[in-house]
């Protein structure tokens, strides 16, 4: 199987890239930084410029308010997002979403996404924590004042078991992943055929105010030695000090 980006490309187990079909897996392969062990998707938004429309038939879309540069894909709190448009069945069972964010204030309502795919979203709340919810669930949150909204990057990364389990670890580009535990389990169950999309909910009503960057889906439950080891190994570029 093979890896998707979300600039439509595949690699093989050679890391040649070739016009491909998915989603697929990935296994044991690296690209730049990133082992891609278990991966199921990687967004490497740091790799777009400018303002850049992707047709359907590449598999992503981008709506609104959204711009890419070295700092990966900003937003403004309103109407910008990325989706995937092949319904992604991967968030279901055991899984881990890591990714870099920045946030400027919590978005759109308060409530501004990392990612949703309407069964399962990742969002910042306006006391500054990280939570997640699953088909309309109790939410699982990282802890009131988690995250400082003042324009600095965090790595967030949230294991989520296929019984709701949910665990957060946050870092910056100078401190060491840690856990960051709070709030009652995410006791909803995602379900397979809905879009996936990033920085917004469906209706672009939720919007973030910051930036995002290398979102990650993982299949499994990574440990926070593994989140440790993504942190370093993605801040060594200096791209989010």
């Amino acid at each position: 199987m093979n890896l998707i980006r979300w600039d439509g490309r595949r690699l093989d187990n050679r890391s040649k890239v070739r016009n491909g079909h998915g989603p697929g897996v990935a296994d044991g392969l690296k690209i730049g930084e990133l082992s891609l062990t278990n991966q199921l998707l990687y967004m490497p938004f740091h790799e777009w410029t400018g303002t850049r429309q992707i047709r359907k038939g590449n598999r992503v879309l981008v709506q609104g308010a959204a711009t890419f540069g070295e700092d990966g894909m900003r937003l403004n709190g309103t109407d910008g997002r990325a989706s995937f448009y092949t319904t992604f069945d991967g968030l279901i069972g055991d899984i881990t979403i890591e990714a870099w964010v920045r946030f400027v204030d919590s978005g759109g309502g308060g409530f501004g996404r990392v990612l949703d795919n309407t069964k399962l979203i990742i969002f910042v709340s306006a006391t500054g924590s990280i939570a997640t919810e699953s088909d309309g669930s109790t939410v699982a949150n990282s802890g009131v004042g988690t995250i400082v909204l003042d324009n600095s990057w965090y790595r967030i990364s949230i294991t989520r078991s296929a019984l709701g389990a949910v665990v957060f670890y946050v870092g910056t580009p100078t401190i060491p992943m840690a856990v960051a535990d709070g709030g009652d389990p995410d006791s909803g169950i995602p379900v397979v055929g809905n879009l996936l999309y990033v920085g917004n909910n469906t209706g672009g009503s939720r919007g973030l105010n910051g930036a995002v960057d290398g979102v990650v889906l993982y299949r499994g439950i990574r440990t926070l030695a593994d989140a440790e080891r993504g942190r370093l190994a993605t801040v060594a570029n200096g791209r989010y000090s």
